[in-house]
């Protein structure tokens, strides 16, 4: 069974968005934004896997002190760290965690409803056949 997974979920009504699961259940990363529908989502995710590892990466502290890592691409803050960290080195270590979990993790089959969520447009239980390929690769492999 795979370290990690990316879960696609819809929350409020930022759209569909993305974030990669640890294998104890706890959220290592999510997209910095939400998306209009499935299909961008999914690209989104599959563009995230194939940077990961080298893309640049900013740490900074928040309001309330607390370290907190953003990934960006060509400029453009693509995923964030799941919570902030008291020291720069816990921080430095998730982000590590994300960059050596992201590019080999599995997408989860199907979409989230999270508590509170506004179905949007376009933001449907993809059926089998309308997966994107990593996505859909992901399910037939169960």
């Amino acid at each position: 069974m795979p370290a990690a997974r990316f879960e696609l979920f819809l929350r409020g009504s930022d759209g569909v968005e993305w974030r990669l699961i640890g294998a104890n259940h706890r959220e290592l990363a999510r997209g910095a934004r939400g998306y209009a529908d499935v299909e961008e989502c999914a690209a989104v995710v599959s563009g995230v896997k194939r940077v990961a590892r080298d893309a640049r990466a900013q740490l900074q502290r928040d309001p309330e002190g607390r370290w907190r890592w953003q990934l960006l691409d060509a400029g453009e803050p693509v995923a964030h760290g799941g919570r902030g960290y008291l020291r720069r080195l816990e921080c430095e270590s998730a982000l590590a965690a994300f960059r050596t979990s992201a590019p080999d993790a599995p997408a989860a089959a199907g979409v989230r409803v999270l508590p509170g969520a506004v179905r949007v447009p376009g933001a449907r239980r993809p059926s089998h056949d309308t997966l994107p390929g990593d996505v859909r690769a992901a399910r037939a492999r169960g």
